[in-house]
């Protein structure tokens, strides 16, 4: 996905060039539902992760810079990336 266009959203990228599903919540942006056809269940989620560090906002609010390493894993709530423990 080429992010050449200076201030956009990740989610802008994402939704122009990406099969993704989401939800909308006021106040917080698009949360990441499906993507390319995985989507969340009862128990794991799309995670949005940037230059290795969870993202602590969403894709509707990071605006990716040159050379990020934006990655998305999904996972449940316990696995060891999203919890910090070094299993």
């Amino acid at each position: 996905m080429g992010m050449n266009e200076t201030g956009k959203s990740l989610f802008y990228y994402m939704n122009k060039s990406l099969n993704i599903s989401y939800i909308e919540y006021n106040g917080m942006g698009a949360f990441i539902t499906c993507i390319e056809g995985v989507c969340q269940d009862s128990s794991h989620y799309w995670f949005l992760f940037t230059n290795g560090n969870f993202a602590n906002v969403g894709a509707s609010s990071y605006y990716p810079k040159p050379n990020d390493n934006i990655t998305w894993e999904f996972m449940s709530l316990n696995e060891s990336k999203f919890s910090g423990s070094n299993k």
